[in-house]
């Protein structure tokens, strides 16, 4: 009988190992084929990716910029010629060439990317869903229509007084680029019509630059005037001390042509041997 089941607990033990080997096994190839299924599921995932088309794009003109330059429009403003395209061509074939992505254009069948150069959108390019299935539920993109817009332009605005002659890169500008016009001297208000032409200021705005703008003004006398802050000043030389005085006198003048003020508070600024002294004298006593 001892002999019996020390057999049969043999015979057991080799059955729990063969089991337990047929299991092991099981599980190690099912472990293998799930990571082979994620494996693979991820790399059709990844080659779904809708911005390999466009990176391999970029990348390409970043290599060779001169396909992208040819396609480039320029539409030049009268103040500007050739060179500015020549000059803008060259910092772009330095610049880095970019993409970013329009959500409010993109679907999930067609994904647009804005291509980006020297901080402008210079081109626009899609990228589309193909039928070419990479398994798992996920298909290829390709790369579509690309659109080429113009080189990307700036506006500029300067302010001079009215009777300056006010040029753009050596051109004179006409008045037709006046986009505004205010009085120089708020002061002059006072006068209540008694001033014919009062002094302007007039700005002028100019679109279309693919360069720089530069700015040059003259006075009637031909002097060239100071520029600062995007406006044109008549001094020569900034006096803060003489433009107050002016000011004052402009503001007391002012009241004493309108009765709001008196002879007094105007002569102050007056030297007696002055014609203008007298003739305010003689008028005052009228």
């Amino acid at each position: 009988m001892k002999k019996m089941t020390g057999k049969r607990a043999e015979t057991g033990t080799r059955v729990f190992r063969a089991v337990y080997s047929a299991l092991t096994i099981l599980f190690a190839v099912t472990i293998a084929a799930g990571l082979t299924f994620l494996w693979n599921a991820l790399s059709a995932y990844e080659k779904s990716d809708p911005e390999i088309p466009i990176k391999a794009l970029t990348e390409e003109f970043e290599k060779d910029k001169r396909p992208l330059l040819e396609s480039l429009g320029a539409k030049l403003n009268e103040f500007e010629d050739e060179s500015v395209v020549e000059a803008y061509f060259d910092k772009l074939s330095q610049g880095e060439i970019t993409y970013v992505r329009n959500g409010k254009k993109s679907s999930e069948d067609r994904v647009v990317y804005g291509i980006k150069a020297d901080g402008g959108t210079i081109a626009e390019a899609e990228v589309l869903k193909t039928k070419r299935s990479l398994g798992y539920g996920f298909y290829e993109y390709e790369l579509g229509k690309i659109t080429f817009g113009e080189i990307p332009t700036h506006q500029y605005s300067v302010t001079a007084p009215d009777s300056a002659r006010v040029f753009c890169n050596g051109i004179m500008i006409p008045r037709e680029y006046v986009k505004e016009e205010e009085e120089a001297y708020p002061e002059s208000q006072h006068f209540r019509g008694y001033l014919k032409n009062p002094p302007r200021s007039l700005t002028y705005t100019i679109d279309g630059f693919i360069g720089e703008a530069e700015f040059t003004a003259y006075d009637q006398e031909g002097n060239e005037l100071l520029l600062n802050d995007g406006a044109f000043s008549l001094f020569q030389k900034e006096d803060p001390e003489l433009s107050k005085l002016a000011l004052d006198f402009s503001l007391a003048y002012s009241k004493y042509v309108v009765n709001d003020g008196y002879l007094s508070s105007v002569s102050e600024y007056l030297a007696p041997d002055m014609p203008f002294y007298t003739e305010q004298i003689g008028r005052a006593h009228v």
